[in-house]
């Protein structure tokens, strides 16, 4: 019987490009058939999910919200006759497939809410944990962040007490994303922090790995140690490309922004092309072409090049490529201040006083900002000058020699000091 199942969901989805919409009302019968079938519904189980993650994804191409809404309403009484655990995964199937539709948040968020109730009253307790971290994750992304931490610290004493290391890995990496969202990078490592520890006490899916090297590589990227996100970025590179996901793309354009500010963006290249290797052979892993990590190789150009012209037409050119992704958007900022602040010292260099008028028509910026920059290179000692602001002068410092023999008389007293503080000690304690 089960072979039959399986061999009509394979003649439906074989004619799916010719009519959509019949192939779900299809798809739609035979999950009536198979949820009627009472000769064996545990052992349909497995079939009844190939079923309905087609479904599912016809649901998605189609992108009519309502028929998530109407699938879950239609299953209610199914799922009391399966395992409950089987109910719970199936629940956040639909939901997960919800969140690939655009614009369908609101109905993502009433849609747990619905079910978790659901759940508490039917005493499905793992039904309503799943459901509640899909909901803290779906408010994460709504930016809704302090909702989020209110569920993800009740989830989380609750699971430590019954010690669901599996789930608690999934909570704690969602809370430290929430953290990073509120700019908290101290709680938000302290929740990674949790989230690997727990990691390393039972398996972890090469997914799950993936999204917490991704966190990882993120967290020191923000704290500007680009070697080690690096690092980071590069193994969960491999966790995704491994499992055949997507998100490999995220970590490969991570993995190249940080070469970039790390100052090695002439690698960039053999990275890509090395990666574009593994990404064939992922579904949608085409996108590795698309426009940002092109954009992304073409900011590895002007790095290296040390342009901060090329570098600001290509940020004119792609904005979008710029602005979507957090992450990038914040460190692209700190390459363009890296630069910037390059390109300065390479102007004032010959000069021992320059008009700040005059740097601000060789950069073509205004001079408030110009003035503004420099002042900060100033104070952060990158630049030995001071600006007369009457006049509008930069007035630039000979850069003073280190004087060797100066440096070791001191630390050779320095060590004498200690010496005579020891002898001192010794014949006090003689006497």
């Amino acid at each position: 019987m089960s072979v039959d199942y399986i061999e009509q969901l394979n003649n439906i989805i074989a004619v799916r490009s010719q009519d959509e919409a019949k192939c779900a009302a299809s798809l739609e019968d035979l999950i009536d058939v198979v949820t009627s079938d009472t000769s064996g519904i545990e052992e349909l189980t497995n079939d009844f999910e190939q079923i309905l993650t087609n479904l599912l994804s016809v649901y998605v191409s189609l992108g009519d919200q309502a028929k998530f809404q109407n699938i879950l309403v239609h299953l209610r009484g199914y799922f009391t006759q399966i395992p409950k655990a089987r109910t719970a995964k199936l629940v956040r199937l639909v939901i997960q497939a919800l969140r690939k539709v655009t614009g369908s948040q609101e109905l993502q968020v009433s849609l747990c809410r619905e079910w978790i109730e659901w759940a508490i009253k039917e005493e499905r307790t793992l039904l309503r944990q799943r459901l509640e971290t899909e909901l803290a994750e779906i408010l994460l992304e709504e930016h809704r962040y302090q909702e989020a931490i209110e569920i993800l610290s009740r989830l989380a004493t609750e699971l430590r007490k019954v010690d669901f290391k599996s789930q608690l890995i999934e909570v704690y990496l969602i809370e430290s994303r929430t953290f990073r969202g509120l700019g908290d990078f101290s709680r938000a490592k302290a929740s990674l922090a949790a989230a690997r520890t727990n990691a390393a006490a039972v398996y972890t899916s090469p997914l799950l790995q993936g999204q917490l090297d991704l966190e990882s590589g993120i967290i020191f990227t923000e704290e500007k140690d680009y070697r080690t996100a690096n690092s980071y970025f590069s193994e969960a590179f491999d966790s995704f490309s491994g499992a055949g996901n997507v998100r490999a793309v995220d970590a490969l354009k991570y993995g190249l922004l940080c070469k970039i500010l790390d100052g090695r963006p002439q690698e960039c290249a053999t990275s890509y092309a090395n990666a574009a290797i593994s990404l064939s052979s992922i579904k949608g892993g085409e996108a590795v072409h698309g426009s940002e990590i092109e954009a992304m190789l073409e900011i590895a150009k002007a790095a290296e090049a040390k342009s901060l012209g090329q570098l600001n037409q290509v940020m004119e050119s792609r904005p979008e490529d710029f602005q979507k992704d957090p992450v990038v958007a914040a460190n692209i900022k700190n390459l363009i201040d890296s630069l910037e602040e390059q390109h300065l010292l390479r102007i004032v260099k010959p000069y021992s006083a320059v008009e700040l008028s005059r740097i601000a028509e060789m950069i073509n910026l205004p001079v408030s900002n110009i003035e503004s920059k420099l002042v900060q290179m100033i104070l952060d000692q990158k630049l030995k000058a001071s600006i007369n602001q009457s006049d509008g002068i930069l007035n630039i410092f000979e850069a003073e020699e280190e004087n060797e023999i100066l440096t070791q008389s001191i630390e050779l007293i320095s060590q004498m000091d200690g010496v005579v503080d020891a002898l001192y000690t010794r014949c006090k304690l003689m006497s």
